[in-house]
């Protein structure tokens, strides 16, 4: 809801987003969400997170819903060394 994403960023907070799609994940991220949560994220999987990567690497996705530490391990998606907002 566009009403309160700029709620949240009128009062300094971050706002998480959520989308599937390239298309969506692009529009959250320019309305001015904080970070992209990509839910769900086991329907899609590993895959999906690297190649909407590449084309968009400054966006700050969020899998979310069955995408665990173990499923990371078998894809080559990198995973940040840094906590979110540091």
């Amino acid at each position: 809801d566009p009403s309160i994403l700029g709620a949240a960023l009128d009062h300094g907070l971050p706002f998480i987003a959520g989308a599937l799609t390239p298309t969506e994940i692009d529009a959250a991220w320019r309305a001015g969400s904080t970070f992209v949560k990509v839910f769900p994220a086991s329907s899609v999987g590993p895959g999906h997170l690297r190649e909407v990567r590449g084309p968009m690497p400054e966006i700050e996705l969020v899998p979310t819903g069955g995408i665990d530490a173990s499923a990371l391990r078998r894809s080559s998606l990198q995973v940040p060394s840094r906590r979110p907002g540091e």
